[in-house]
């Protein structure tokens, strides 16, 4: 019984180990993280992570919707980083919280590491927010949503394409 508990405990703890190499392994750095993006919340309990690092790799992980790391094209990253560099000045540092009675909204938090400046701003839907909603923040959205619905896009096209080629089919038609 005591080697049972023992064998068990070490599968155990070398999952855990596994699961932690492979953690590190995917995630950049922090010292060459360009930005995290969360989204958490609404009637799911969506929990979405988005990590880029400052050569343009991508780490997107996701309880409700897969997950997938990826490569950022130059042009998109730095239409990104521009959009955020332009708008997060007046908005840095801020918090948005929900109005009171607001429900099943989505709550987001951006912590950015562009250009030596580390910022960050926490915000949930525009119609759940308690006051005025800057422009600037809306800004930064769009430019997140746009993103990852590019490296969504890219992701789910690049997975179709090799489960095709898993079928050995050649393209040529029927």
């Amino acid at each position: 019984m005591k080697s049972r508990t023992a064998l068990l405990a070490a599968g155990v703890s070398l999952s855990l180990l596994l699961t932690l190499a492979v953690s590190t392994l995917n995630t950049p750095t922090a010292s060459g993280l360009a930005l995290e993006f969360r989204k958490t919340g609404g009637i799911a309990g969506v929990v979405d992570t988005l990590i880029i690092s400052q050569n343009g790799s991508v780490v997107f992980t996701s309880g409700h919707s897969g997950s997938f790391s990826a490569a950022l094209r130059a042009s998109d990253f730095q239409e990104l980083k521009t959009t955020i560099s332009t708008n997060i000045g007046p908005i840095s540092n801020a918090k948005y919280p929900a109005k009171q009675g607001a429900a099943d909204y989505f709550g987001y938090a951006l912590v950015s590491h562009l250009e030596g400046k580390n910022v960050s701003v926490a915000w949930v839907d525009e119609w759940a927010t308690d006051g005025p909603f800057p422009e600037q923040l809306k800004q930064i959205h769009k430019g997140l949503d746009k993103t990852l619905q590019l490296l969504s896009a890219e992701s789910q096209y690049r997975n179709r394409v090799v489960a095709h080629a898993d079928l050995k089919c050649d393209g040529g038609g029927v």
